[in-house]
């Protein structure tokens, strides 16, 4: 837990800490981000959960370094894929990962220009916002220097130790469906669930996702990443689209929840199964 005026006493170094970050992300997220618990909000206490995997039961917390978010890490992290695709259902922690991943991008280097696309400018400037408050930590500060340049607003900012002037993208900015980014170049794009479970029954909002898609791709840099994190909801998504035009070059991760729906014999619905993220 990140405290003031703390001296780190037992923290790994910070090359041991920026060694690993190239690898995985669950180092550098307990440690700097404070990714180590999960907080029960009703009782106000830390509390950790069980996780089934592989048939066993694990008691674990927060982002780990094994199980289904070892995958999702290693696709957000592997720098032989440049194109990825993970689907996977609501409350697995997806957007905790891409949060960490990006601030942990602008950390080992601050020159690179990044997008987080969204389903509306909202949701994207309050992840892009919390993305700012990781890097505005006071540890962060004490390991590697204050972080805060001009701008540092909710929908873009650009870090201190940039240093490529003849740049003029910002470190990070947001976008939703509804807003433009033509004119700008990115590095990293990273887009998470561009439509909700409403909108999916809607072929107008897939094809206003499709068109975004379409739209960003051209402005990715040459030997830049994109991840897209999604729950599928319907035939003819994006995350459809993208599996059937080969030509996208995108690698697809599924991670499946452990459980299915079934009727619960009164018009409604129950869940069955063990789930794989016990949050």
């Amino acid at each position: 837990i990140i405290v003031k005026n703390a001296t780190y006493e037992g923290f790994p170094s910070k090359e041991e800490m920026m060694e690993p970050m190239a690898r995985g992300l669950s180092l550098i997220s307990r440690y700097v981000f404070g990714y180590n618990y999960w907080l029960d909000g009703k009782n106000r206490r830390m509390t950790t959960g069980q996780w089934i995997w592989e048939g066993e039961k694990h008691s674990t917390a927060g982002l780990v370094d094994w199980g289904p978010l070892r995958i999702m890490m290693d696709g957000f992290v592997n720098p032989s894929r440049l194109d990825v695709l993970m689907m996977m259902s609501r409350g697995t922690l997806k957007t905790t990962c891409g949060q960490a991943w990006l601030a942990q991008e602008i950390l080992r280097n601050p020159n690179i220009t990044g997008l987080v696309y969204m389903d509306t400018d909202k949701l994207a400037n309050d992840t892009v916002r919390s993305i700012r408050e990781m890097l505005e930590s006071e540890v962060v500060t004490y390991f590697w220097g204050l972080q805060k340049g001009e701008p540092w607003s909710d929908s873009s900012f650009r870090v201190r130790g940039n240093t490529d002037l003849g740049n003029k993208n910002n470190t990070l900015i947001s976008g939703g469906t509804n807003s433009k980014t033509v004119g700008k170049h990115f590095d990293i794009v990273w887009i998470d669930d561009p439509v909700d479970w409403k909108q999916a029954l809607s072929d107008q909002q897939m094809q206003k996702a499709i068109r975004g898609f379409e739209q960003i791709g051209p402005q990715i840099n040459n030997g830049g990443r994109t991840r897209v994190t999604m729950t599928p909801y319907a035939e003819g998504d994006l995350s459809f689209y993208i599996r059937n035009a080969p030509d996208n070059g995108f690698h697809s991760i599924v991670l499946p929840c452990g459980m299915r729906a079934v009727s619960n014999g009164k018009g409604g619905h129950k869940l069955e199964g063990d789930p794989y993220f016990p949050h």
